[in-house]
This record gives C-alpha cells, sequence and structure tokens, in this order.
C-alpha cells in the first residue's frame, strides 16, 4: 500500500428497509444510518477486503466501528483485520452456494461450538487438525474445546493470536473464512 490507502472489511448487519444510498446498519444493537459515499465504503467492503484512500468517509466508519482499516496488505493484514471482528454465523436457511471442505469444517465449528471462536482460535484448531466432534461440540463440551486450543504456553492474552499469525494453518483459514463471508453464511460484528 502506498500514501494514505488502506485495506478494509465492513462491520455489521444491513437492517431491513435499506437501500443502496441510505443503509441502516446495526453493530451491537447501534444502529447507523450511512447515506451516498459512506454507504457505498461500507457495501464495498461487506464480502471481500477493499481498497479505499484515508478520507472523512473512512474515518468516520472507523471511528463507529464500522469497518477494521489497515495500511498493510496481503493476508497477514487481512488476518489482523479479522482479529478486531467477532464472527457470527448467519441463520438464513436460504443458502444457495455450496461449501468446499475447509469452509464446511469452520461452518461447523461456527454454528455448533457452544461459544464463539476467533479467527486465531479457528487457526489453531486447523494447525491442530482437530476435527468437529460430539465430544467438542455445543455449550456442554465448550470448555473441553477450549482445553483443546489453549496451553500454558499460548494463554496469556494475544500469545495465541501471535503464534497464529505465522501458522501454516494461517492462510488456508482466513480463505476458509473468506469464504463463508463471501457466500453470506457469516457476517463479521
Amino acid at each position: 500500500m502506498r500514501g494514505d490507502s488502506m485495506v478494509y472489511l465492513s462491520k455489521g448487519v444491513v437492517q431491513e428497509n435499506s437501500t443502496k444510498n441510505n443503509l441502516v446498519i446495526c453493530r451491537f444493537g447501534d444502529k447507523f444510518n450511512l447515506t451516498d459515499g459512506s454507504a457505498a465504503l461500507w457495501l464495498y467492503g461487506r464480502f471481500n477486503p477493499n481498497e479505499t484512500n484515508e478520507d472523512r468517509a473512512s474515518t468516520s466508519l472507523i471511528e463507529m466501528g464500522l469497518i477494521e482499516a489497515s495500511s498493510e496488505s496481503g493476508e497477514t493484514a487481512l488476518y489482523r483485520l479479522l482479529l478486531n471482528c467477532v464472527i457470527c454465523h448467519a441463520k438464513s436457511k436460504l443458502f444457495k452456494m455450496r461449501l468446499d471442505k475447509p469452509e464446511q469444517i469452520l461452518w461447523t465449528w461456527l454454528t455448533q461450538a457452544g461459544g464463539k471462536l476467533t479467527i486465531s482460535e479457528l487457526v489453531a484448531l486447523n494447525e491442530k487438525q482437530v476435527s468437529p466432534s460430539k465430544s467438542l461440540l455445543g455449550t456442554n463440551n465448550w470448555a473441553s474445546l477450549v482445553h483443546s486450543i489453549y496451553t500454558r504456553n499460548n494463554i496469556q492474552d494475544l500469545v495465541l493470536e501471535a503464534q497464529m499469525e505465522k501458522s501454516p494453518a494461517m492462510r488456508s483459514t482466513v480463505m476458509a473464512v473468506m469464504g463463508l463471508l463471501r457466500k453470506k453464511r457469516i457476517f463479521l460484528i
């Protein structure tokens, strides 16, 4: 990236009765009205990372918490953007696009784990090749799942995040998460 350009991802959920030029976005219960340039900027980063110049619209969306932005680029930058997002599964029953195997595995983790998983936790599960199983899924097994991710070597704040940034599984996990986002199976908040 050069100068003041940045890559970003949008966060939040479009509310009903929104239009392309007049969006109502909900994030953690707060509603934000976006019009014209801000609405277009948010839409462009909704399903894929996008690039923009740092301007009043992007600065405003960053301050509202509706986009996560970085002056870096590439897969590591995308991983870091996702670190600052909560990954939520969509509840629609009208999914049309098929999932590939890595997306299917992440979809199972995201929908059945019994709690919210971060991008670093998803990378750790992939790195260790932990498959979703009945003994790790559901709220009753959340503690078992957490124990399969965390050890005394990575339980301290931000240690797992830093370790997983260097993981050989980081790229494939980030790409699977982005595939789920593009296929509207997940949203970011």
